[in-house]
């Protein structure tokens, strides 16, 4: 099926409100699905198995005791780090100029890199073993191949400061932005009407929705 980019921006950050992630978490992986979605990756499937995880207690949030060493893990046993939590934290830490971190664990790093796309302004970060660039135009791989985005498993990004001189590969999908699973859109969508609430007089009357009076 066929939904726009900005339908799954939107759709992406609402379900991220309705799991309870707040906000910012969901503009910060709206963002990301649009970058995943522009480089030929369709970012519906990848988020919506995300927020399942996260529904079902197989992914949550980070010990922040070791944040400030540039180490994600969950604090929880048996639980993956959740890729839609850890990501902003990921670019805050590459803002704040810490060149190495380690995320252990994480469930879909796709999220990370496309998290780290949104935020990208011709940053060359390694992850694993590949060099990948982004220009705000054309995401490229130097070296390396990044099939370990594909499952869970620990990641490592470093950043690397200064001009390289090897040139790009382009990192471009098969995916052409807009097209995507029909399954995984619908799970997206409930995840999104999360945030919503019924209507009923009884919440009304407790703030939902609009007020009884115009000036409410």
């Amino acid at each position: 099926m066929w939904a726009s980019i900005s339908e799954i921006e939107a759709t992406v950050c609402k379900a991220s409100v309705g799991l309870g992630l707040g906000y910012g978490v969901g503009v910060e992986a709206g963002r990301a699905a649009i970058h995943m979605a522009y480089i030929g990756y369709d970012p519906v499937p990848v988020f919506a198995k995300a927020f399942h995880h996260l529904a079902v207690g197989e992914s949550s949030g980070f010990d922040r005791e070791v944040v400030s060493e540039g180490m994600l893990r969950t604090g929880v046993e048996k639980r993956l780090l959740s890729s839609i939590i850890a990501a902003p934290v990921c670019n805050d830490l590459i803002a704040a100029g810490i060149s190495e971190i380690t995320l252990k664990e994480v469930d879909f790093p796709w999220i990370v890199l496309g998290s780290a796309l949104a935020r990208g302004n011709g940053v060359c970060i390694a992850i694993n073993n590949a060099f990948v660039r982004y220009d705000g135009i054309i995401c490229g791989i130097e070296k390396g191949d990044i099939s370990s985005l594909s499952c869970h498993g620990t990641l490592k990004m470093t950043t690397i400061k200064g001009e390289r001189a090897a040139s790009f590969i382009t990192l471009k999908g098969d995916n052409q932005p807009g097209n995507v699973l029909i399954d995984a859109w619908q799970s997206l969508e409930e995840f999104a009407a999360r945030c919503l609430v019924e209507t009923s007089e009884e919440a009304r009357l407790s703030d939902a929705g609009a007020g009884l009076l115009e000036e409410d």
